[in-house]
Order: structure tokens, then C-alpha cells, then sequence
């Protein structure tokens, strides 16, 4: 009973502390692309219709450029990394604000999937 009380009087404090930004301060929760990039996709996986996803996690910039992007799972491995890794450089996302001014945003990742199902352009032979 004591541990749901102090739970209780937790929960309400921090209910009561004051709001330090204004509402167009406030970060996203998520931050989503201006734009939808398709990556290409790989021609063996293309006419092997493989398909799987690639979580790649990167850094985005006050300007809303992706910089640093690094595979954090894939499934398959390996088959759809490259094709992620340079569909992330192509990114653009709104910057988030804070304070009224632009900041970088860490970390952010974003789920690339890969459906042999769908349809797509299969790239040349010779990439």
C-alpha cells in the first residue's frame, strides 16, 4: 500500500512541474521525412524476391540533413544495407526547434523495408 501511495504522489509531481518551452518549442516525439525515399533495390535480391528490412540509425542536422547513418539491424543481413545506407543519405526532415532555433537531432532511426512483392524498378545489370 506504501508503494502505491508514494507511486501516486510521483506521478502527481511531475504532473505539477512547470512547462519550460512553448508548445512550437516542444521536440517531436518522432521526426518524420519531408519527402518518402525509396531505396533501389538490390538485383539478386530483386530476382531472387528476397525481402526483409533495414533499421538504420543516423544524426540529423539543424538544416535537417542526415549525417552519420549506421545499420542497427537488418533482416537478412547484409542483402539491403548498402541500398538503406544510401536511401538515408537522401533524407531530408523538417529540423526540430527548440528555444525558437533550429538544433541537431541524435541517434533517430528509421526502418527501410524491402518487399519483392511491391513493384519496383530493377536496377541496371551493372549496379
Amino acid at each position: 500500500m506504501r508503494k502505491i501511495k508514494l507511486f501516486a504522489v510521483l506521478v502527481c509531481g511531475l504532473l505539477l512541474l512547470p512547462n519550460t518551452y512553448a508548445a512550437e518549442d516542444r521536440p517531436a516525439p518522432t521526426m518524420f521525412p519531408i519527402e518518402i525515399v525509396v531505396p533501389d533495390y538490390p538485383l539478386k535480391a530483386a530476382l531472387e524476391r528476397i525481402g526483409g528490412f533495414v533499421m538504420v540509425t543516423f544524426d540529423v542536422t539543424a538544416e535537417g540533413v542526415v549525417m552519420n547513418p549506421k545499420v542497427s539491424f537488418a533482416q537478412p543481413a547484409e542483402i539491403f544495407n548498402e541500398s538503406a545506407l544510401a536511401a538515408a543519405l537522401k533524407l531530408r526532415f523538417r529540423p526540430q526547434i527548440r528555444r525558437g532555433a533550429p538544433i541537431d537531432v541524435q541517434n533517430v532511426q528509421y526502418f527501410f523495408t524491402f518487399n519483392p512483392e511491391e513493384s519496383f524498378d530493377l536496377p541496371d545489370a551493372d549496379d
